[in-house]
């Protein structure tokens, strides 16, 4: 488990440095809780999951 921290808080701390105002999406969603950011990273996610809550599990 504290490997998967680590490696969410080294994450965090980069999409930190592109946090945006405002939402690039076309259509508006609801998300009272969204950090939107800049589109610069690529990442490659694989999950075993969806969750009762609609959360990834991996």
């Amino acid at each position: 488990m504290r490997r998967v921290l680590n490696c969410s808080s080294r994450i965090r701390k980069q999409l930190d440095t592109v946090v945006s105002p405002k939402s690039k999406l076309t259509k508006p969603i609801r998300a009272p809780k969204a950090t939107w950011v800049e589109p610069a990273f690529v990442a490659e996610i694989e999950y075993r999951d969806i969750t009762v809550s609609f959360g990834l599990q991996y």
